[in-house]
């Protein structure tokens, strides 16, 4: 951890930290409190060593792009972006998001196993909306998985942050084993960590790529065949393919694809075909959750919103003989260029 974002260190007289709340492969997540503006937020810096590499400054650039680019409230917002001068010329990037004051979905999972299909369908809805916001901006999201769904603990519940212990209490929220996590049906969801996002070319946009061909940004268990390959041509079914693993863990309880190293998962993501749901969820459910996950892009839903009103009129056939809500459809995407076809992007 760099000194300057010990407890009580304050970052460009604004940010005053109070404690570690997650930490990962390349950075550091701090609960701090914005002094300027009131209230706590979540400051994200990089590890020591990533700090000095290119191309992961360019990816928490991209975060910050990217983030800025969104506003929906299933999604995090960018409250700051800015770096630190250190001794011998070292820059150390962060960034300022609004602090969720709730649970990865991984924990709750693991906590509870597995959600109802109300429960699911509730969440996944809201996954869906955000993912269509961030589609109509030509933003894919690339990483979907439960560590980077929060769902929101109740206002009701929420206590100042404690300095240790923890997460729960270092969030001031109560423990995933707590009574108020064992319905979901009226907790929302917040989308988080857009770094490995990447902005599609709408019509004559251009984007300075970051990722290169044979180069698969991602996690194994919830990533779609065409990343897996490395191929530069991703579109927003991608994300879709995930939601409809998502789908599976959430209801199942289990990984679709379960795999003792991520060749072995890769492997089954890019040949085999996604397990149906046991029999005591309906039929209609399951097609969703097959479609989603259709190894063909061409083969699954066009947009989230044709995902999620599939998903709802599965869950509850009675909305099938109403009028459908009017669909948005993303934008649609540049030819790729030759290059771009060879060498990814």
């Amino acid at each position: 951890m760099s000194e300057a974002f010990l407890p009580n260190a304050t970052i460009d007289g604004r940010f005053r930290i109070r404690s570690v709340i997650g930490a990962g492969t390349f950075g550091m997540v701090y609960a701090a409190d914005d002094l300027r503006d009131g209230g706590f937020v979540a400051l994200k810096s990089l590890h020591e060593k990533i700090k000095r590499q290119d191309e992961y400054l360019l990816r928490f650039e991209r975060e910050a792009e990217v983030t800025a680019k969104l506003s929906h409230p299933c999604i995090t917002s960018l409250v700051a972006a800015g770096h630190l001068d250190e001794e011998g010329g070292v820059t150390t990037p962060y960034l300022a998001f609004e602090l969720v004051r709730g649970l990865p979905l991984s924990r709750l999972l693991e906590a509870r196993g597995s959600l109802s299909a109300r429960e699911t369908v509730h969440l996944t809805a809201q996954l869906l909306a955000a993912l269509s916001a961030a589609h109509q901006q030509g933003i894919l999201h690339r990483d979907l998985k439960p560590d980077n769904i929060l769902v929101v603990a109740p206002q009701h519940l929420i206590t100042e942050p404690q300095p240790g212990g923890t997460l729960s209490m270092r969030l001031g929220i109560p423990e995933p084993d707590h009574e108020s996590w064992s319905d979901l049906l009226a907790h929302s969801v917040k989308v988080l960590d857009f770094g490995l996002a990447k902005i599609l070319d709408i019509g004559q946009g251009r984007v300075k790529a970051l990722t290169k061909a044979g180069f698969a940004p991602g996690t194994a268990h919830y990533m779609s065949p065409e990343q897996a390959r490395g191929t530069g041509d991703l579109d927003y079914r991608a994300d879709l393919y995930a939601v409809g693993l998502l789908l599976y863990r959430m209801l199942t309880g289990n990984e679709a694809f379960p795999g003792d190293n991520a060749m072995e998962v890769i492997g089954l993501q890019l040949s085999a075909p996604v397990p149906s749901l046991p029999a005591n969820f309906a039929d209609d459910l399951n097609r969703v959750v097959q479609r989603a996950t259709a190894k063909s892009p061409a083969d699954r839903f066009s947009s989230a919103d044709e995902m999620a009103w599939a998903m709802r009129c599965a869950h509850n056939p009675i909305l099938r003989s109403g009028p459908a809500p009017a669909l948005a459809t993303p934008p649609p995407l540049s030819k790729p260029s030759l290059l771009r076809r060879l060498f990814g992007g």
